[in-house]
């Protein structure tokens, strides 16, 4: 596989084999769970929190 890539104003192809490609899918793929997990444990623990806060106000 082919991929344009622009260093100082020239374009340059750059050659990548499947098992390259493979690695960096699987390396975008762990970011992008890594980022959503951050991101998501911030609303579960507020979820947690209100969900603690109505039961204990319903005691």
């Amino acid at each position: 596989m082919l991929a344009k890539h622009e260093v100082m104003g020239e374009n340059k192809d750059i050659k990548f084999y499947k098992n390259q490609i493979e690695e960096i899918k699987q390396e975008i793929i762990q970011c992008i769970e890594k980022y959503i997990d951050e991101k998501l444990q911030t609303v579960m623990n507020y979820l947690k929190k209100k969900k603690d806060f109505y039961e204990m106000s319903f005691l």
